[in-house]
């Protein structure tokens, strides 16, 4: 939200996307405990979780097409249920799977998490809804610093991810359309709550 911000104030030019997962991994998903949840307009706020209430991808693209679908949404922040953070959405996946609430919205990469350490089966979640994945942290400079800070964050990747087992950091071109979306997202949150 801060570039989203800062960007008209201070002429930003966004250079790249970067993101802990790549590709679909970092989709936002919407999913329940085995078979279809039923009809969107008929559910409760009380029956959906978000990851938290910051995060592009595991609350407003999922937020965004719940509305489309005829999701009632709250009057107030407070009504909706969260159960994780942008880092961390175990809680999301599990409070689904047991049964606490019908849906659950989070980035493809935490079911990926859970269902790879055997931790789920694959039959015991259900993908609902598979949107593109929104920016989440965008670097950017001045027009004039552009171009030369462009290459330097090509190489970024090289630097950040050694070779060997561990998280891998991803960087991308920014994708205006997602940015965009982002934008307009973060806008109807903010004059909504």
């Amino acid at each position: 939200v801060d570039f989203l911000e800062a960007r008209p104030r201070l002429g930003l030019v966004p250079l790249r996307s970067l993101a802990r997962t790549g590709g679909d991994r970092n989709a936002a998903v919407l999913f329940s405990a085995g078979a279809d949840p039923g009809p969107f307009d008929q559910l409760s706020p009380a029956e959906v979780v978000f990851t938290a209430p910051d995060d592009p991808n595991g609350f407003w693209a999922q937020l965004a097409w719940l509305r489309d679908q005829g999701f009632k949404v709250p009057a107030k922040l407070n009504d909706f249920q969260f159960e994780g953070t942008g880092e961390h959405a175990i809680r999301v996946v599990y409070s689904v799977v047991w049964g606490r609430y019908k849906i659950g919205a989070c980035r493809m990469s935490d079911l990926t998490y859970v269902l790879g350490r055997g931790l789920l089966h694959p039959g015991e979640v259900h993908i609902v809804v598979e949107t593109a994945a929104l920016p989440e942290l965008i670097i950017s400079a001045r027009p004039e610093d552009a171009e030369r800070l462009a290459g330097l964050l090509d190489a970024l990747p090289d630097v950040l991810n050694p070779a060997g087992p561990g998280p891998r950091l991803f960087v991308t071109p920014v994708d205006e359309k997602a940015l965009k979306l982002a934008g307009r997202l973060a806008d109807d949150l903010a004059a909504g709550f």
